[in-house]
């Protein structure tokens, strides 16, 4: 997805001034300010964008932390062809985060991976070493408003996050 484009609308016949304090207003209020370091920190609840033909789902709190370190808590699931069985796993990372050239980049160190139903069991130990082999992603960030964004690349898809608290971290 590619970045929103905030609308600055100055009608003339309103007479708007070019003054500096009317600049500064509105380019607080454009997206294409915003500080990623500082809007990143603080804790989201992310969801994977996704087809109707896709049948995976991926829910997570990501907190990124003013020290540069990552906590992931997320369920991801697998739909079966089977209607009523479904892959389900609870999986957690930590890591560290940081920008580079404009790119959210995600280190995650240490996975941990549990089955939630049954059927799942059998596929921890692939998951866990899928997840070990990717342990890094980059990601293009587009904001969304200040408390929402999206992060895509082109192995990962589309993933929307939305602001779940306000804290100093």
């Amino acid at each position: 997805m590619k970045g929103l484009i905030p609308l600055m609308i100055c009608a003339a016949v309103s007479g708007c001034a070019s003054t500096d304090n009317t600049q500064q207003q509105l380019a607080s209020s454009n997206l294409q300010y915003i500080d990623m370091k500082t809007s990143l920190l603080g804790s989201w609840q992310c969801t994977s964008v996704s087809s109707p033909s896709e049948n995976t789902a991926f829910n997570a709190d990501i907190t990124y932390l003013s020290d540069g370190g990552l906590d992931t808590q997320a369920i991801s699931t697998i739909q079966n062809p089977k209607p009523m069985d479904a892959y389900s796993f609870n999986v957690s990372a930590q890591g560290e985060w940081n920008l580079k050239d404009g790119k959210l980049v995600e280190n995650n160190n240490d996975f941990d991976v549990e089955a939630n139903n049954d059927i799942s069991k059998p596929l921890v130990s692939i998951l866990r070493k899928g997840l070990m082999r990717t342990k890094s992603s980059e990601w293009d960030i587009s904001w969304l408003s200040q408390s929402a964004f999206t992060k895509s690349n082109e192995s990962n898809g589309t993933t929307r996050c939305q602001k779940i608290a306000s804290k100093i971290l």
